[in-house]
């Protein structure tokens, strides 16, 4: 089955995720994320990462883009139609 086919009429959320935890900055950057820890707060989570194990087993989920290409590519495709209307005015 997949996302198209998918007619469960319960109100469900299902987490599209690559299954594991993802450093945001060090995953976009050649740096390592200097931290300064201070004590936690009341709500706090350590550690965060979206369960799949739905998404898999309903929707035959399978991640094939890691965090780092996925971002880069919706980068490269959020910046084409400037590079298009570049490309237009100059020639």
């Amino acid at each position: 089955m997949n996302a198209l086919e998918f007619n469960d009429r319960r109100k469900t959320v299902i987490n599209l995720a690559g299954g594991h935890p993802v450093s945001v900055l060090e995953s976009l950057s050649a740096r390592t994320a200097r931290i300064e820890w201070h004590p936690e707060q009341a709500g706090d989570m350590p550690h965060t990462a979206g369960d799949i194990s739905r998404a898999k087993s309903w929707l035959n989920y399978r991640p094939r883009t890691d965090f780092r290409s996925g971002v880069e590519s919706f980068l490269r495709w959020m910046d084409a139609p400037t590079e298009a209307l570049k490309a237009q005015r100059s020639g």
